[in-house]
């Protein structure tokens, strides 16, 4: 889900808070999913904390660029910690 999430953000042609957002919010309406079912994940990526400041804002601060490399890095983490059957992210 969140791979298919980044290929949206690819295509972004506005990078501001709002945009962001109802880039998000129509995603998760094309997919038939809820909010919770992506966030979490997205922010860990974009930020390596579970929670902080305002997800929109971080990632509009941080540019497209940025976010895109590090969302990335999180599946590729993701991938291959299912690879080797750690899927608790706190198995470090």
């Amino acid at each position: 889900l969140l791979g298919r999430f980044a290929k949206r953000l690819e295509g972004a042609e506005e990078w501001s808070c709002a945009a962001l957002e109802a880039l998000l919010q129509g995603f998760l309406t094309t997919e038939g999913v809820g909010h919770g079912s992506i966030v979490h994940g997205l922010r860990l990526c974009v930020t390596g904390q579970s929670t902080g400041p305002g997800l929109y804002e971080t990632m509009e601060i941080l540019g497209q660029k940025c976010c895109l490399q590090r969302i990335a890095a999180g599946l590729k983490v993701a991938e291959n910690r299912t690879a080797t059957g750690q899927t608790n992210l706190s198995q470090a």
